[in-house]
């Protein structure tokens, strides 16, 4: 039963184990907070508290009256009979307690009724909280949008205030030289003026008649700011056909420079849009005229573009002889046409193939022009990806071909009249495209050229250059050749150019002299340095060998380490031999099971656990019938040891017996034994040595065929500083590196890094003269001066290359430079006004412009639009000079 102490406990325990809330922050100040909620919620906790202590102090004193009720019941407090009857005391005392479990139940409640209330109140209270940060980050925000407004108004009221003073100034400018206008005219200088503004040369009076041009604007436009005028008088005279001042493109020039720097319609129109933004007159033409200018010339150039069944993509112009007389009109228009001693009154056009990058190119080249070697002048007549030899032109362009040899004539208009012109042939481009354009096999065969039947069978060196000479082929000996599979032709092939005279292939001047130059110099002097450089006792072959050579020695190297490690493996059996040898000494022999059989010998070495041999290995033991006994042996348990031994056992002069027929007994041959170990040991360190000493070797040469040595840096040294730096990858030079090089300067400077000998004189001369030649391959045409001058320094080149390099061999090139460049000069009177030259820059045009279009998913789409634009860069350029 629970006495009024018990109520008291468990009352204040409940008291205490309610959580302890934090005083509340007065929010009352905080702007925006809702006070009046919070002291409502404030008010009503106080009144729950007040109720819990009234309920408190009711259950105190309902505890107390039982107390008395139960004194009562038991006596009178004297010892004597309770005052009143069991009964009403009893039903008293549990009235009292359902009291007191009411006023429990009622607290309990009112308890759990308050815990739910501090929760809400906390809830909100958090909610307060964060309503409060909200609006302190938005009040700070707004602060720190006031100060940067303010800053932006300083910096206005700043900009006005600079503004009002330029403006001010502009006005006393302006002033200024309204009063010198005025006084210029009261003293009627400017109606004595005379002479017109683009006649005057001095400083002074250009500047007094502009600023009498300014002043007359802003009269005119009756304001200071006279840019509107100024724009709306650049525009419309620019659009005045009676007026000479040009504002604007025309279609062709737009298109022509947008071709010249590779730029789309689409950047022409987004710089359009970006002049008019900064208020800048626009000089391009409308869009609708550039597009209708295109479509003009592309509609006349009946370019065609498809797919083969190979997957090859194919772009080529289907009317030839209508294009190139479209072409031929432009020029004459141009007056650009150039009819000379050489061509005479006809057109004369060279045509090319050459493959550069993914895709071979067809081209022709006009040479009635100043500069037909330049890639603006050179029409692109067919174009696909693959190899430039016979067999594909004739696959994918072969209509291209028939029309080109079918060719015969041209008619254009000229000076407002039709004229009709006879067309000459030409062929040109590397040698191994003119091989193949005639079914040669090219010029590592013995008829090693195409012009004339040269055998070099007997492989002439350069002394003896003179012999290399042949017959002039014809073109029923082709045929016939060809027929016949003769003559380095390759059976029932054809002539591709048919209508292409012999006399008109011309030699490709710019693969000579870059093949002469690098094979004979360039090379020579790598190989010298290399040679100079190299600190071992290895010879060091030519730079083009290296890689054969190095193998070479690798593969030497691996011989070499085999051999060493299958001696050191029988070293290895050597010991378990010597091992067993001791143990049939000691008389401990662990014997193994099966021994190899068929052993004749008194001691079966085979026979010791340490000469167990696996089923494999047992296949392997052989045996020997001894000369003396006739008895059969294993070979080591008879003396064979070694790899020698077993050759001296299989030499048939040589006899061999087994130890008894020697009579050697165990001790003998352990020291047979020894003596070939110590032998052995000898010869695998000397085969160590020269292996380590070989690989250092290897090594010191990687570094001087890799261009670390000392006169190979000195001599990249000089080529780089003479503008020439070698490419890493092919080791060689392009065609201005070659012509840089080829300079009498840095010729001098190269010879220099070397000791001077005779070979080095005439090698220099030899060079300076292929150094001449090369200053000759222009497309001006020769004076008599000239040819004597091409010819001296082409005799003297070969003379004086002879006597550097008389025991050298003769290349395809040297033989076209020293038998057929000549007669074709004495011909055409040039070498070069025609040539490869310009083929090579229309390969370096065609990559740039397939990378510019790199992202076209259709390759048929990619290969129109690059051969589109090398048709309108062809087209455009008549009226410009490149």
């Amino acid at each position: 039963m629970m006495t009024s102490k018990d109520d008291e406990d468990g009352a204040e325990a409940e008291e205490m184990n309610t959580p302890k809330r934090p005083a509340p922050e007065n929010i009352s100040n905080i702007p925006g907070a809702p006070a009046k909620k919070i002291d409502e919620k404030d008010k009503e906790i106080s009144r729950l508290k007040n109720e819990n202590v009234r309920l408190r102090q009711q259950v105190k004193k309902a505890n107390e009256e039982m107390e008395i009720m139960k004194a009562m019941y038991s006596s009178k407090g004297d010892g004597s009979a309770p005052l009143l009857p069991p009964n009403i005391l009893q039903q008293q005392l549990n009235d009292a307690r359902g009291e007191i479990g009411r006023l429990k139940v009622e607290i309990e409640r009112n308890s759990q009724w308050f815990q739910e209330t501090l929760g809400k109140r906390d809830e909100e209270l958090a909610k307060l909280h964060n309503e409060l940060a909200e609006q302190r980050a938005n009040l700070k925000k707004a602060e720190n949008e006031l100060e940067n407004k303010e800053k932006e108004t300083v910096q206005k009221n700043k900009d006005i205030f600079e503004l009002r003073q330029r403006q001010e100034v502009n006005r006393q400018d302006t002033a200024t030289l309204k009063r010198q206008l005025e006084a210029a005219l009261r003293e009627k200088k400017f109606e004595r003026q005379k002479n017109p503004f683009s006649s005057l040369l001095n400083y002074t009076s250009r500047q007094k008649r502009f600023k009498a041009a300014l002043i007359s604007l802003i009269q005119i436009a009756e304001e200071e700011d006279f840019s509107e005028l100024l724009n709306l008088i650049y525009k419309q005279a620019g659009e005045d056909d009676d007026l000479t001042i040009r504002t604007k493109m025309t279609p062709s020039e737009a298109m022509f420079i947008m071709n010249r720097v590779k730029m789309t319609k689409k950047g022409v129109e987004a710089m359009k849009s970006f002049l008019r933004h900064l208020g800048i007159a626009d000089p391009f033409p409308s869009r609708a005229d550039m597009d209708e200018l295109e479509k003009e010339m592309m509609e006349s150039a009946f370019i065609k573009v498809f797919t083969d069944p190979d997957g090859t993509v194919v772009g080529k112009v289907e009317d030839i002889k209508a294009f190139i007389e479209i072409r031929l009109k432009e020029l004459a228009a141009e007056h650009k046409l150039i009819f000379d001693k050489v061509t005479g009154e006809d057109i004369h056009i060279a045509f090319f193939a050459d493959k550069g990058g993914p895709t071979t190119k067809l081209v022709a080249v006009i040479i009635n022009l100043k500069n037909p070697n330049s890639r603006y002048h050179i029409i692109p007549l067919g174009m696909f990806n693959g190899d430039d030899n016979a067999d594909n032109m004739k696959k994918y362009l072969g209509d291209v071909l028939e029309q080109i040899n079918n060719l015969e004539s041209v008619e254009y208009e000229e000076d407002g009249k039709m004229v009709k012109r006879r067309v000459e042939h030409m062929l040109g481009g590397d040698l191994k495209f003119l091989s193949s354009c005639y079914g040669h096999f090219g010029g590592n065969c013995h008829d090693l050229c195409i012009l004339c039947y040269a055998n070099n069978e007997k492989n002439h060196n350069l002394a003896h250059i003179d012999l290399l000479k042949g017959e002039a082929r014809t073109f029923d000996e082709y045929v016939k050749d060809a027929k016949n599979g003769t003559n380095s032709i390759y059976p029932d092939t054809e002539i591709l150019f048919k209508r292409v005279k012999f006399e008109n292939i011309i030699p490709p001047s710019l693969h000579i002299i870059m093949g002469l130059a690098h094979r004979y110099f360039f090379e020579y002097f790598l190989n010298l340095a290399a040679s100079m450089d190299n600190p071992t006792s290895q010879p060091v072959t030519k730079l083009s060998l290296k890689k054969s050579h190095l193998n070479r020695i690798s593969r030497n190297l691996s011989q070499q380490k085999a051999e060493i490690e299958e001696i050191k493996k029988e070293k290895g059996k050597m010991g378990k031999i010597l091992e067993t040898i001791d143990h049939f000494i000691a008389k401990k022999v662990d014997k193994v099971r099966n021994p190899p059989p068929h052993c004749s010998a008194k001691h079966c070495f085979y026979q010791d656990k340490k000469m167990k041999v696996t089923k494999k290995e047992r296949l392997d033991i052989g045996r020997f019938e001894c000369d003396g006994c006739q008895g059969f042996f294993h070979g080591i348990c008879s003396g064979v040891f070694t790899s020698d031994d077993r050759d001296e056992l299989h030499h048939p002069d040589n006899i061999h017996q087994c130890f008894s027929c020697r009579k050697w007994d165990l001790n003998k041959i352990r020291r047979d034994l020894v003596k070939k170990m110590d032998l052995t040991d000898v010869y695998v360190g000397n085969l160590e040595n020269e292996y380590n000493s070989l690989n250092d070797e290897k090594t010191k040469l990687e570094d001087v065929y890799g261009g670390n040595g000392g006169y190979r840096k000195k001599l990249e040294q000089c080529w780089k500083e003479n503008g020439a730096d070698m490419s890493t990858y092919k080791q060689n030079f392009n065609g201005n590196q070659t012509y840089a090089l080829l300079e009498t300067k840095a010729i001098d400077e190269m010879f220099a890094i070397f000791p001077s000998t005779i070979q080095h004189e005439h090698l220099k001369a030899a060079a300076k003269n292929l150094g001449l030649l090369q200053s000759l391959c222009t497309s001006n045409i020769f004076d008599d001066d000239q040819h004597l001058a091409f010819e001296t320094a082409l005799n003297d080149f070969i003379e004086e290359l002879k006597k550097a390099h008389p025991d050298d061999t003769i290349t395809p090139k040297l033989h076209w430079l020293h038998k057929h460049v000549l007669p074709f000069v004495k011909l055409h009177h040039t070498w070069a006004r025609a040539c490869e030259q310009g083929i090579e820059s229309m390969h370096a045009y065609a990559n740039e412009l397939m990378r510019h279009f790199a992202s076209c998913r259709s390759k048929e789409l990619q290969m129109y639009r690059v051969f589109k634009r090398m048709i309108l860069n062809n087209r455009l350029s008549d009226k410009f000079r490149f």
